[in-house]
């Protein structure tokens, strides 16, 4: 897991670019790819055909802290 968005601290609210890299291409049909973080939020990826890369937009939730977003 990757992301754009520049290290720093961010406050409720915040949104946060991630990226997840798989190592071959995966094909997902239908419903969502659901990625939890150590924060306790998550990041939902709406379904895509064949890709090695997808991204989607983490909300920093209230109580959410972390030094360093894990998947």
């Amino acid at each position: 897991m990757t992301s754009a968005t520049a290290n720093g601290n961010y406050k409720q609210g915040d949104a946060v670019n991630v990226t997840v890299n798989f190592s071959e291409n995966v094909t997902l049909s239908g419903g969502n790819l659901i990625v939890t973080l150590d924060t306790g939020g998550t990041v939902t990826i709406a379904p895509f055909t064949t890709a090695s890369s997808v991204s989607g937009t983490y909300t920093v939730g209230p109580n959410q802290t972390s030094a360093d977003l894990t998947a």
